[in-house]
Parts: structure tokens; C-alpha cells; sequence
């Protein structure tokens, strides 16, 4: 359990004594869940931190005409929804369900509280994960106001830091990056071919290299 909650990105930096000495003297319950089980849904109360310690999952956002948007992908290591836990409504904004068999642990929001008030690592990784959930959240609303997938995903290619030759390595597979564009998997792959067959990207698995540069700048919209 000690070896667990240590890869978890709200423990990061925090040695193994402390975190076996937290585990020790903080209430920790710890779920299981089986693959397509819900974890946690849309509209419910969020009342403790889930730290994922095994197995994956996905965010989904269902709208009045029962539409879903996947929101995100969660793999072992990830703290669920930290923002929500401390917002004045705290109710959740998308349901979690798992991908995968599951293990979580959670903390009550004052147990939270109280870690925070006596590491200081703790606090840091806290509001790490509450400023990464805010730029998470502004590029989705960029990315969002592009009108086409072809200039959400030319934008999004050269916001990525590439090598002499025009490498880049995608952080995000097809599927995680679809969701990110709130736009279906096969679609998103079809702009892909179109743009290997245009000769403007090279592309291999998560590798990727830009071939003609200007052609990928006239796809991105100007600001």
C-alpha cells in the first residue's frame, strides 16, 4: 500500500517514511472496482479525494439530450477531480467509470486539509494538480474554439516542442487525443491520413514528424 500511494501524483516528492507514516495516522479507504463500473457519477456530492493506485479509467460528460463527451483519461498514479473536492458546488461535473479492474484510495476532504497543513510537499503537489487542472481546462476551451479538426490538430502539433528534424513524440495516444478535441477516434485518424497523404506529417505510433512546417501553420487559425 506504502509502495502505491508513493507513485501517486499527490505523495510525489514525499519520502517513504512520511508516507507510511500518514497511512499510519489518516483514515484511507480503499475501493475496488471492476472494468466498465462506475466510480464515480455525474451530479453526485464529491465528498473525498480518489487517488487511482491500480487500473484506468475515463471521464464522461452526459448533456440534458444524453449525449456523452469524454473528457479524460486517468491512468495509475492520477489524483481524480482534486477541484472539485474544495469548490463551493461540489457536485460532479462528469461521471468516472473504469476502464480497467480498479483500485482507489480516498481520503476525506478534511484528511486532505490536515496533510496539507503538515507537509509542505503535500501542499505543493495539491496546488500543482489544482494549476494543471486549470491549463487543462483553458486549452480544451481553445481547442474547442476551432472549427475544424484539421486546425485543432495542426495547433496542437506545433504547440509541441520539436527536434531538428521535426520530431515530436505525441503525449497522448489517438483515442486520449480525440477526447481532448471532443471529437470521435476515427475521424481525428482520418485527418492524420489525410495529412501523411498531403506529405505535410510523418507518422509512426506515439512519433511523429513534421515535413513541410509552413503547409501546417496556414492549417492552424491565427489567434
Amino acid at each position: 500500500m506504502i509502495e502505491k500511494l508513493a507513485k501517486n501524483v499527490f505523495f510525489r516528492g514525499v519520502s517513504y517514511e512520511d508516507t507510511g507514516r500518514i497511512l499510519e495516522e489518516t483514515p484511507v479507504s480503499v475501493l475496488h472496482f471492476d472494468k466498465d463500473e462506475l466510480i464515480l457519477r455525474q451530479g453526485e456530492p464529491y465528498e473525498g479525494l480518489y487517488l487511482l493506485l491500480e487500473g484506468r479509467c475515463i471521464s464522461r460528460m452526459t448533456d440534458y439530450r444524453g449525449r456523452e463527451l469524454k473528457i479524460e483519461h486517468f491512468e495509475p498514479g492520477a489524483a481524480l477531480a482534486p477541484a472539485v473536492l474544495f469548490a463551493t458546488a461540489n457536485d460532479m461535473p462528469g461521471s468516472v467509470i473504469a476502464t480497467s479492474r480498479v483500485e482507489a484510495a480516498v481520503l476525506s476532504r478534511d484528511a486532505v486539509l490536515t496533510l496539507c497543513g503538515s507537509y509542505r510537499r503535500v501542499q505543493e503537489n495539491l496546488l500543482t494538480l489544482l494549476s494543471d487542472k486549470f491549463m487543462f481546462i483553458s486549452k480544451r476551451f481553445e481547442m474547442m474554439s476551432f472549427r475544424t479538426i484539421r486546425e485543432k490538430l495542426a495547433n496542437y502539433l506545433l504547440s509541441l516542442k520539436a527536434r531538428e528534424d521535426g520530431t515530436v513524440v505525441l503525449p497522448l495516444s489517438i483515442e486520449e487525443l480525440s477526447a481532448f478535441f471532443a471529437v470521435s477516434r476515427p475521424s481525428l485518424s482520418r485527418v492524420f491520413s489525410i495529412l501523411e497523404e498531403e506529405g505535410i506529417i510523418e507518422k509512426t505510433q506515439r512519433s511523429l514528424r513534421i515535413i513541410d512546417i509552413d503547409a501546417l501553420i496556414r492549417d492552424a487559425p491565427d489567434e
